[in-house]
């Protein structure tokens, strides 16, 4: 291990000699690499540029070009509804997504003009009553009681009452109450193998963990798939046990 020069290859046994390095060369200025060649620039301009005529980013869409700084950005990307087909319906009205997480949270945000009775709780109800080993809902867990709606006014600010933040518009603070931010955790990731250990508020975030791969767990057309076993479950009130998710 050695400190390594930032414009060169040079390694150094101490900051202090690659520091002297730095200065006795000029490479001291050189601070913004290219993701993809050799190439530091003195500018995150000119960085920036150099890769967006290049096209040298690490994680880009090869479809498209847009280019992101994480590869669990460009998976989302890539499984959005921007290149994927509208293929999952909702089981009530004829809205159509391109991804699981999508019908979801569809139904989760009391959203669907038919099923005006779903919502987080009711999802995961039917979900707690077809997860007999806990897979991905959380073991002795019920849904909290509704968050209520009363918030505080200091100055010109509406202030949520359970932490700091705070809202110009009332309109604001109560989308910030009804949202699930102050509930408790109902789900966790299935991976529980190489034990990624996430846990998540609302099924549409699992989903979405899982359709980013982030954890590695499953590819996209497996996490489709697992969405129609569990979806075909729910419908028809039948038991899920692991064995059923063929993973």
């Amino acid at each position: 291990m050695g400190y390594c020069c930032r414009a060169c290859p040079q390694v150094f046994a101490t900051s202090g000699l690659r520091d002297g390095h730095e200065s006795d060369t000029g490479h001291y200025r050189f601070r913004f690499p290219c993701l993809m060649c050799d190439q530091v620039f003195e500018t995150r301009e000119e960085s920036a540029h150099h890769m967006d005529s290049l096209m040298h980013y690490e994680h880009k869409c090869d479809q498209c070009g847009e280019h992101f700084e994480e590869k669990a950005h460009l998976t989302m990307h890539q499984n959005s509804p921007v290149h994927r087909p509208l293929v999952h319906k909702c089981a009530f009205c004829p809205s159509v997504f391109g991804t699981p997480s999508a019908v979801v949270h569809h139904l989760e945000s009391n959203c669907c003009e038919v099923a005006v009775w779903q919502d987080i709780d009711h999802l995961f109800k039917v979900m707690k009553s077809i997860d007999k080993e806990n897979l991905f809902t959380i073991a002795a867990t019920e849904p909290d009681h509704k968050v209520s709606l009363n918030y505080t006014i200091h100055g010109d600010y509406f202030h949520c009452p359970h932490c700091t933040s705070r809202f110009k518009k009332e309109v604001g603070v109560i989308a910030h109450l009804k949202s699930p931010v102050h509930r408790k955790r109902l789900y966790h990731c299935l991976n529980s193998t190489e034990r990624c250990g996430k846990t998540f508020l609302t099924l549409a975030s699992l989903w979405n963990h899982l359709e980013s791969g982030s954890c590695g767990y499953l590819l996209f057309d497996a996490v489709e798939e697992l969405h129609a076993i569990i979806k075909d479950a729910a419908t028809h009130h039948r038991p899920l046990y692991f064995e059923d998710l063929a993973l």
